[in-house]
Parts: C-alpha cells; structure tokens; sequence
C-alpha cells in the first residue's frame, strides 16, 4: 500500500464563510479546507502511478475531524470519483453549519478583528498571527468553524436527512472506541458514588427528569452487569459524543443498499496510567497503522497488543484494496445492515456481534434528541 497523508487549512483560514455577505469577491470563500483535501486528491490522482499505487482505487479515510471531513466530502461534487472506499474513525459529519449560522460566526470573528462585513477587503492585509488570535480570543460564545452547508461546493448536510447520494456506490467502513472522551481533561477517572453518578448522567443528559435519568442507568447497567459507575458514565459520555453519530451514519448509509457498510467498536484498553484512561479516542490509530511499539505511551507494552494490530491493519489494508476487511486471521466480518446490525468487536478476541448494546445507546440517543 502507499499511504499519503496531506495538510489542509483549519479554523478560521479553512473554514470562515463570508459567501453571505453580498460580495461578487467573496461568493465561493466557503469550505477552502476541504477544498485543499480536493486538490490533495486531485495531485494523487494525478501522480501517484510515479510511486506504484493505482489512483483508481483510493480510500479516503481520517480520524477525528479526519473523520468528520471524510464524512463531508462525500457529499462534495468536487470530490466525486477522486475516491472509491471510505473510512470513518471516530468522526462523523451528519449535518454541516447552516449558512445562517456561519454567516453569524463569521460576523462574530469579524467583530474580534474590529471589522464590518463591509470590510472584507481589508482581511488580506491582516497577518496569520492575528487571524489565528481572533480565533481564540475574544468575548461571547465560542467560534465554530467547519464545513458549511453553503448550497455550492458542499450542496446539503452530508448525511441528514440520508446518506449523501453522490457517493451511494462508495464502500464505507465506520467506527468508534469505547471511551473516547477520556482522551480529554476534565473527565471523571476515579470511583464514584451512585449519587454523583446520577448528577454527572443529569448533567448529560441536560434534563431535569430523574426518571429519565433512571432509565438510562438502567439500560447501560443491564448491558454491563460488571462495569463501575465511572465505566459506566465514561462511555454514555462517549456514545452521547461521538458514538450517536456514527450509529446514524452507518444505519444511513446501509439504508441506501447500494454499497457495502462495516462497522466496528473498538474496547480494547490500555494500561497506561494505571488503566485509568480505559480506551481513549485515538488509541485505535497504532493498531490500524500497526505501529503500536512506536507508541508505547498509548498501548503499553504488553504482548496482546500485537496480534490484535496485525488484525486491524490488515482489515484496514483489505478494505482498501477491495472494499471488503476480511482477511484470514480475522473471524467473518459480515455487513453492517438494519436489521442484523453486525459491528466487529475490536479486543483481545475479536467478533462479530450483532447489536451490540443497542437497546441502551437507542435509548440515549431517543433522549437526546427529546432533550
């Protein structure tokens, strides 16, 4: 395989829309950074035969906003037939920013700047270092730069209210790790009481109704009888986060019948501080690229790290050459559907089981919709 990986503009300098301020200069100034990956694929298209790979057959895959961004450009015309598979790692993009709301974002950083809408003209003049302060300092609610539904270079959400129809045909493998959010500070590592537990799944929840509250710690304790109350919160935080969205993906995406889906979860856990970081977003990567001694600081050092990324990278490497992950050393990888919903479990023993906590990640995404 040839793996190529590409830069692209972020924040402010990637993702500012000014298409919806009424300037002829500034109509198509929406979603350069995806536009950069384009290009990128656009160069690999065009020149990747000189290193032995064949650009008929490009996977396009990312992690994270990676993810996300893969997610994205799926439903970009400009990126149609650059590729034929896709990966989606922990990163799903199911609805763009409106261009209402980007337009008020892009009002906001303006206003930090000390800028109208009616002077554009003078961002040019201003350095990369003060666009890139703008972006983090300044009063009010946070900026919020991303792909934007701006009806040109990306024309809908990418995967609301279906799964984007211009890539129908591209094969998609989609999944998550079990505890994503302890990857971030602030998250809760230690024991908790049965009290705190039901504040901290409140607070999730943004409800004030206990028996909801209730029902969903029922639900994740029914479907692991043997998990502590923080294992239990760490993982409604990263269903409720990251893997609601990903659900809705993959369940869209097959509902198109037109192109295979594979889905995975990945619980196995690190023992790195102590265990106490379980299976954070992001320790999934040395096992797909199969350079977990390189990362001894993510996966330890214990010898079941090895088959297990010699299983993942080669499922990653057999999908990217024929839209299909099995391979001989992993056990029957079937396609995601909606009625089965087979997900591949990522451990120590690897296996397809069908629905996998579904009934209490159903129910928590019911509430977060109500809510």
């Amino acid at each position: 395989m040839v793996v190529v990986t590409v830069n692209h503009r972020l924040t402010a300098l990637g993702y500012l829309y000014l298409g919806g301020f009424g300037s002829d200069r500034y109509a198509s100034a929406s979603n350069v950074g995806n536009l950069d990956i384009v290009a990128a694929l656009e160069w690999v298209r065009d020149n990747i035969t000189a290193f032995g790979a064949d650009p008929n057959n490009v996977t396009l895959f990312g992690q994270s906003g990676g993810g996300g961004k893969v997610s994205s450009l799926m439903a970009m015309p400009a990126a149609h037939g650059l590729f034929r598979r896709a990966i989606v790692q922990s990163g799903a993009s199911v609805k763009g920013i409106s261009h209402d709301a980007a337009s008020q974002n892009a009002e906001r950083y303006l206003a930090r700047l000390n800028l109208k809408p009616s002077q554009l003209d003078q961002l040019p003049n201003l350095s990369v270092e003060q666009l890139l302060k703008a972006t983090n300092e300044g009063s009010g609610p946070p900026l919020n730069f991303g792909p934007v539904v701006d009806g040109k270079s990306l024309p809908s959400d990418p995967f609301d209210p279906a799964a984007p129809e211009l890539s129908g045909n591209v094969p998609l493998l989609i999944g998550t790790v079990e505890t994503e959010v302890t990857f971030f500070p602030g998250q809760p590592l230690e024991p908790m009481d049965d009290a705190t537990f039901h504040g901290r799944v409140k607070q999730l929840l943004r409800t004030a109704n206990d028996a909801d509250v209730d029902r969903v710690i029922a639900a994740y304790r029914k479907g692991r009888p043997d998990r502590a109350n923080t294992d239990l919160y760490l993982i409604m935080a990263s269903d409720a986060g990251f893997r609601a969205n990903i659900l809705l993906e993959a369940e869209r995406k097959a509902a198109q019948t037109q192109a295979a889906v594979y889905q995975y979860y990945f619980t196995w856990r690190s023992p790195v501080r102590d265990g106490k970081l379980r299976t954070f977003h992001t320790l999934e990567i040395p096992f797909v690229f199969d350079n977990v001694d390189a990362c001894k600081s993510m996966t330890g050092s214990g010898a079941d790290r090895l088959p297990l990324a010699q299983k993942m990278s080669s499922a990653w490497v057999a999908f990217a050459r024929t839209g299909n992950p099995n391979h001989p050393t992993l056990p029957n990888w079937v396609p995601y559907d909606n009625t089965r919903r087979a997900v591949m479990i990522f451990n120590t023993e690897c296996g397809v089981i069908n629905d996998p906590y579904g009934d209490e990640q159903r129910l928590l995404r019911s509430l977060q919709v109500r809510t």
